[in-house]
């Protein structure tokens, strides 16, 4: 992978809060279900009896907008199952939630989004301003979640090894 998607992945991951959890790719949002399989995104329906192996967890605390929302954010990158299904939908071989997929995902959100050029050439507070509504800890999103600061972000994207952007002035 190239540095700088590592370094973007791994910084969303950083700021998801995922990055603590014992295996990321197997967490869940709040951190109460741990992923059994990878073979489905765990909010998944599956068979033989139709049921998803986690049905996600209540956002009412996120304010009274919220109460009977349930988040079915999942893996490293918190995906959650609307987003799982159109990607898997666009990029046909997605079979599964296995870490190369969730990554993989997290890529293709990032291109849909109209981010990847700048992830690639290191601008880094473009690309977060056109996944800041996608990923709820980036900050300008409206989720109403806790964002962290660009510069919480650049610093942890710096340590990853990603490479930003170097604006020279021309006097």
């Amino acid at each position: 992978m190239i540095p700088n998607f590592a370094a973007y992945l791994a910084t969303l991951s950083h700021c998801e809060g995922t990055d603590r959890a014992a295996d990321p790719y197997r967490c869940c949002y709040k951190f109460i279900h741990v992923i059994q399989s990878f073979a489905y995104h765990p909010a998944e329906r599956r068979p033989p009896d139709n049921e998803p192996e986690w049905k996600g967890e209540s956002i009412a605390d996120l304010g009274p907008e919220y109460v009977g929302e349930v988040s079915t954010a999942a893996g490293r990158l918190q995906i959650n199952l609307p987003t799982y299904l159109d990607n898997k939908r666009q990029m046909l071989g997605v079979i599964g939630f296995d870490p190369a997929t969730q990554n993989d995902i997290g890529i293709n959100i990032i291109r849909r989004l109209g981010a990847l050029d700048d992830v690639r050439n290191g601008a880094i507070a473009d690309a977060m301003f056109k996944c800041r509504n996608t990923w709820a800890s980036l900050p300008g999103g409206r989720s109403h979640q806790p964002e962290r600061s660009v510069q919480y972000f650049l610093d942890h994207y710096a340590a990853a090894g990603g490479a930003l952007k170097v604006s020279v002035a021309v006097a």
